[in-house]
């Protein structure tokens, strides 16, 4: 087990590697140089409104959230909103160092008692699964949509250079964990005994429960398109119909991409130069949004969480 975790980081850092030399390729790639004067002058009215906005969204997106997990949690305890709020935070401060946000139950379940443990984290991986599931179902109509402008934008050179990364990273992955070690380890018995085990937790939960939770993270993943939106149209793209097509592609191609603090940066700037090179924005102006909506939506609700875990702790 310690032999795959190691090559799991080594994996981990090779990831990181190429999404940030990614970005870096591209910002010279851009004339040759990259400068802050790409970024164009906000006026700081239209400054301090957004800043409103975002801030509201922040708040209604946790606040989803909150409801959601007290959704799902009801089948094995009833809480309230303001607690269940304090354990979306201290999930957010104990997920965002690890691969896929792994730790996130962590956090949340040390607001229970040690009995509820078990059920509390297959009920937040539960949970995780739902809110991909609506991001899938809305991303893959929109990426065939979107598919023919986002190759014929791309350059030879940048198209050579994604391949080559993605030959790279299968090769990698081959030379870490061999046929051999796939074969034995993904899919043994035990992991279809596992499956199993999730598919009858799902099913003891009543259906009307399940759509209330699909509806939650709907409106959640409406909330985080309108904050890209937002962003994008602060910093000079044009708002057409096409927009609401390749935001949700965006965010379908991170959510495929496990990751963890820095490698989640490195992702999400390379994936969103890739993605948003039809609104005609300079790379810098693309990276500063994805910058800063990342630390709207992971690092601010990480530090509050990390007050919570801490003040819990003592």
């Amino acid at each position: 087990m310690s032999l795959v975790l190691k090559k799991g980081r080594w994996f981990g850092l090779f990831i990181t590697a190429a999404c940030f030399s990614y970005i870096t390729y591209r910002l010279f790639q851009y004339q040759n140089q990259f400068s802050i004067s790409d970024i164009p002058k906000i006026d700081a009215n239209k400054l301090l409104t957004v800043v409103g906005i975002q801030f509201m969204l922040l708040c209604v997106n946790i606040f989803l959230e909150s409801k959601k997990w007290q959704l799902l949690l009801k089948n094995i305890k009833e809480i309230n909103t303001w607690l269940s709020i304090k354990m979306v935070l201290a999930g957010f401060a104990s997920g965002i160092f690890t691969p896929a946000k792994l730790g996130e139950p962590v956090g949340r379940i040390m607001f229970l008692r040690k009995e509820y443990w078990a059920k509390a984290t297959i009920l937040n991986y539960m949970g995780g699964m739902m809110h991909n599931l609506v991001i899938f179902a809305i991303g893959i109509p929109c990426i065939f949509f979107a598919q023919r402008d986002l190759v014929n934008n791309l350059t030879l050179s940048s198209q050579i250079y994604i391949s080559a990364i993605v030959v790279i990273a299968i090769l990698f992955i081959l030379f870490l964990y061999k046929t051999e070690w796939i074969t034995k380890n993904i899919i043994p018995h035990k992991y279809l005994i596992s499956i199993k085990k999730v598919i009858h937790q799902i099913s003891a939960i009543p259906k009307i429960t399940i759509a209330k939770v699909l509806l939650y993270s709907l409106a959640r993943f409406i909330v985080y398109c309108t904050q890209l939106v937002v962003f994008l149209w602060l910093f000079g793209a044009n708002i057409t119909n096409y927009i609401f097509i390749v935001i949700p592609t965006y965010f379908m191609l991170i959510t495929m991409a496990p990751s963890f603090f820095l490698a989640d940066l490195g992702i999400r700037g390379s994936v969103a130069l890739f993605i948003f090179v039809t609104l005609q924005l300079p790379p810098t102006s693309i990276l500063l949004v994805v910058f800063t909506l990342w630390t709207l939506n992971q690092v601010i609700p990480a530090l509050l969480g990390t007050v919570f875990l801490l003040r819990k702790n003592r």
